[in-house]
């Protein structure tokens, strides 16, 4: 049985609730369908909101369409047309079905770049925002199947699924290692996104591309925060872990001697913060740890982070798990194998989970290219 803390584990925040589709109240054939005259394709269809959520819900078992949207059967089509017409009443065409879907999964694919790459946000922060779209709880689907894209815009290995086991927070030990190198403060661009699934360039052009309201939003609570402090210690961000309430007395001191400003607890809108900062174990005083020790342990840490930004998630999620395991009030470790062996049993049971559906996606997608085939 493992003895690191579950509660502190908590799954990611459940998605918005997508409205259910609409009960089928009218019928329509196939060919009266293909029989409805062009006209009567009112071009309002692609900007109704209650048509394009049913669009993208249908479309969500219909994979083989959106796969390669202008290369799938026009007859497939035609099928989702017209159940659309017996939800909605309203005729939508099949360039309109296609449009409706292109102009979401581009919307998509520009705010997963422009929210990542320029404002830094963590994947809980992500998940908050994407869901101000009202498109979303419908889109979710989509979402997933660019995770291993979204992967690339945070510079992580895909493992096959959204939220990593191993790192239960991004906001709990916030690590931000930009792809600018650490001795050059002066080089301040916005990052080019290589050409990965069709795009490329710079995020702020794409935002300019796009005409999207939302992508024009201001930065979040987060965000803001990164950038003051970048302002403050001149163009480049340093890396960042989340420290306990009782090292506010130290940062403090720490500005009062113009030293560096001590690293920012967590933000508040992280679940898993809330509930380690309610956590039995996390109200314990802090009078036993020395003022000088803990300044020496958060400067070996950032000094390790600056020297292997390339292995950052590594570092944080070992950071993560070996503190949760000493902060354990169920058990009390004495011997440095005990630690590491309940760390490393952990570890290894999430590694067997992940590769058994990482197996199990692998001959779903078998099995769909032997059926297109």
């Amino acid at each position: 049985m493992l003895s690191i803390k579950q509660e502190l584990l908590d799954a990611p925040p459940p998605p918005p609730a997508a409205t259910p589709l609409p009960p089928i109240t009218h019928r329509i054939s196939l060919s009266g369908y293909r029989n409805i005259h062009a006209k009567s394709f009112l071009k309002t269809m692609t900007m109704d909101l209650c048509v394009r959520r049913v669009v993208l819900s249908l479309l969500e078992n219909r994979r083989a369409l959106w796969i390669r949207v202008h290369k799938s059967p026009k007859a497939d089509w035609e099928v989702l047309g017209v159940e659309v017409f017996e939800r909605t009443g309203k005729a939508v065409s099949v360039k309109q079905l296609q449009r409706i879907f292109l102009t979401a999964r581009d919307w998509l694919r520009r705010n997963l770049q422009l929210y990542i790459i320029q404002r830094k946000m963590d994947k809980l922060t992500l998940d908050a925002e994407l869901a101000k779209w009202e498109l979303y709880p419908h889109f979710i689907y989509y979402r997933q199947y660019l995770g291993q894209f979204e992967a690339h815009l945070r510079g992580e290995e895909w493992t096959g699924e959204l939220y990593d086991d191993d790192i239960i927070c991004d906001g709990i030990m916030q690590v931000e290692v930009s792809t600018r190198v650490f001795n050059n403060p002066a080089q301040d661009e916005v990052p080019i996104v290589e050409n990965y699934e069709g795009y490329g360039g710079s995020v702020a052009s794409m935002a300019e591309a796009g005409g999207c309201e939302h992508a024009q939003m201001d930065t979040s609570r987060g965000y803001e925060q990164s950038r003051q402090q970048k302002a403050a210690i001149g163009g480049y961000e340093q890396p960042q872990m989340a420290t306990p309430r009782g090292y506010e007395q130290q940062r403090m001191q720490r500005e009062a001697t113009g030293g560096c400003e001590q690293p920012q607890v967590a933000a508040a809108f992280s679940s898993n913060f809330a509930s380690a900062s309610t956590s039995r174990s996390r109200k314990r005083p802090h009078s036993s740890i020395k003022q000088e020790d803990s300044v020496s342990y958060t400067k070996i840490t950032e000094d390790l982070l600056q020297k292997k930004p390339h292995k950052h998630r590594f570092i944080r999620q070992a950071l993560f798990k070996t503190i949760m395991a000493l902060d354990d009030d169920e058990v009390e470790y004495t011997e440095l194998a005990d630690l590491f062996g309940d760390i490393a049993e952990q570890s290894n049971v999430v590694r067997r989970l992940r590769l058994q559906r990482q197996q199990q996606r692998g001959r779903g997608e078998q099995r769909q290219v032997e059926e297109r085939h």
